[in-house]
């Protein structure tokens, strides 16, 4: 989740970790509910690409009739794109624009709060020690050990390295604030639905930003999203945790890092849920995974778009598995599909957001999608795979088989993938240290992923010739 770092530091730290392994795999049994936020990076996929700054997949529809698509790579955002579509904006939804700014200006007014939360926060006072009892109370059985007191220490750290210099983090949440008009219109930009921006003026609500220590959930976490109740309607909570704040010799903590979590944590705040009943938010297992998948699509060139402005900020790929990366290939995938077609584009969007709440909805669209581009419709089945593979196999393993059977048929369908398209899709064109993207290829294995796409093809065409007879 860090970028490089001196050798010497990383040595102390991997020996640090060493120590610490028997405690966290005690910890790995009580991991949170909630996923964890993976700073990794947007995810596409091509055979032949596109050169541009931010590359983001889509699917160009050939001219002659009956000729296979083909996957190609184009500029997300840039600068006429965003100005145009704001201005747009502003003449065609002025109700929207003038939400949107309102939104801006709370959620700056949230990062002000949450830098005095910090400065004043109150390591012996009663909130505090109560929550170090709560930690302490969950944490008695004996494997966890001296565990509670690493965790008290880690938030203790991280408030006494924020106090220290107040002027590094009073600095880092100006620029954020300076670029919040750019990072909150180029979140709209992508999602690119007036269904989901209709909703988001009617449901849902600027959120509060809080710090959040002493929390066993939440260590392996940076941030998180919680849903308040409140009439109804979401006032999103983002709780800022201690992992948010990585500090270099200096005390100083990580601006990029920073900047790439608060902006996955707002796209999930826009995106909390649909309609005044809490029931209608989807809870399949399918939208919990993709879900991700499809915010961290948006928050990838949100902050490559950034980047052009900043060049301290760029993209982070960090990688927590297979299953995680494999989640962020499928929902490129899914909505390179959807936003080919003319009308129900935003399918994804408004799935995503819980317009559609519906899972059978979303994949009756997307059957209809992949019959219009002459592709395997039997793809839809891979994809609700994602509700019901069997636990035994393993997420990451799941994933990693579905990913296989989808890029096999769309193989079949003509649609030529590079070998390397996996490595592409990470490292064309994107700012990014070279040791990201080889802990990417390790992670995702590449040589056996191809070899499972082949395998998968050869498969499918011998039942096929079976089928004949």
């Amino acid at each position: 989740m860090i970028e490089s770092e001196p050798k010497i530091q990383a040595a102390e730290r991997l020996e640090k970790e060493k120590k610490e392994e028997p405690k966290k795999k005690f910890f790995s049994g009580l991991k949170s509910r909630f996923l964890a936020f993976a700073t990794a990076g947007f995810l596409t996929l091509g055979g032949g690409w596109e050169k541009g700054f931010a590359d983001q997949l889509k699917i160009k529809i050939p001219d002659k009739k009956g000729a296979p698509v083909e996957f190609v790579l184009e500029t997300a955002i840039t600068d006429e794109k965003l100005t145009n579509f704001k201005e747009k904006i502003i003449r065609e939804e002025p109700e929207f624009a003038r939400w949107i700014e309102r939104y801006i200006e709370s959620v700056k007014s949230q990062l002000d709060e949450l830098t005095d939360e910090v400065l004043d926060y109150d390591l012996q006072s009663r909130t505090d020690l109560e929550k170090e009892r709560n930690l302490r109370s969950v944490l008695q059985e004996p494997e966890a050990e001296g565990h509670a007191d690493y965790l008290i220490e880690k938030g203790h750290r991280t408030v006494i390295s924020l106090k220290k210099k107040p002027e590094i983090l009073k600095k880092h949440q100006e620029f954020l604030k300076s670029n919040l008009d750019t990072i909150a219109w180029g979140i709209v930009f992508m999602a690119d639905s007036e269904d989901v921006r209709n909703n988001q003026i009617k449901f849902i609500f600027p959120p509060e930003i809080n710090l959040s220590i002493h929390d066993l959930e939440t260590e392996e976490l940076s941030a998180r999203v919680l849903p308040e109740r409140s009439s109804g309607i979401r006032v999103p909570q983002i709780d800022i945790l201690p992992s948010t704040f990585e500090f270099n010799t200096n005390d100083e903590f990580n601006l990029n890092l920073y900047v790439n979590i608060i902006i996955h944590e707002l796209i999930h705040a826009l995106n909390i849920g649909s309609g005044k009943q809490w029931r209608t938010i989807n809870t399949s297992s399918m939208h919990g995974k993709l879900k991700e998948g499809i915010t961290q699509n948006i928050a990838f060139e949100v902050v490559q778009y950034l980047g052009t402005k900043h060049e301290n900020i760029k993209p982070i790929v960090s990688v927590l598995g297979r299953g995680y990366d494999i989640r962020l290939i499928l929902a490129a995938i899914l909505e390179s599909i959807f936003r080919s077609r003319q009308y129900g584009g935003d399918t994804l969007a408004k799935w995503h957001t819980g317009i559609i709440n519906n899972d059978d909805y979303m994949l009756n669209r997307l059957s209809d999608a992949l019959r219009v581009l002459n592709l395997d419709s039997s793809i839809v089945q891979d994809i609700n795979g994602i509700n019901n593979y069997d636990p035994r196999e393993g997420e990451s393993w799941a994933f990693r088989r579905i990913l296989i059977d989808i890029l096999a048929k769309l193989r079949l369908g003509n649609v030529n993938l590079s070998p390397e398209f996996l490595k592409a899709i990470i490292a064309n064109n994107r700012r990014l240290d070279d040791w990201q993207v080889k802990k990417f290829e390790e992670t995702i294995q590449l040589g056996s992923i191809e070899t499972g796409i082949q395998g998968k093809v050869d498969e499918i065409k011998q039942k096929k010739g079976n089928a004949r007879y």
